[in-house]
């Protein structure tokens, strides 16, 4: 399955595109680096996600969201976790 999911950042309401592929173990940090487009790590500490965002080296907020699917049909959103 090929597919591209919009999601709203539940920390700085910004919008962000994440791949099916990339949903791994459905953690992550709202976050891509700017010389690549890569995601950043979903289980960076906040320490060093704040040095991300202050360096200026990320598009997001890098904080830390899970996807997760509902039961009732194939729909995905997500929700906010904790650092882990």
């Amino acid at each position: 399955m090929s597919k591209d999911y919009v999601f709203t950042c539940l920390h700085c309401q910004d919008e962000f595109v994440i791949h099916i592929t990339d949903f791994n173990c459905k953690i992550l940090r709202h976050g891509a680096y700017k010389h690549n487009l890569q995601p950043i790590n979903p289980h960076m500490t906040k320490e060093e996600c704040n040095a991300l965002v202050a360096s200026g080296k990320i598009y997001g907020c890098a904080g830390p969201l899970q996807i997760t699917k509902q039961a009732d049909n194939d729909e995905y959103n997500v929700v906010i976790c904790n650092y882990i």
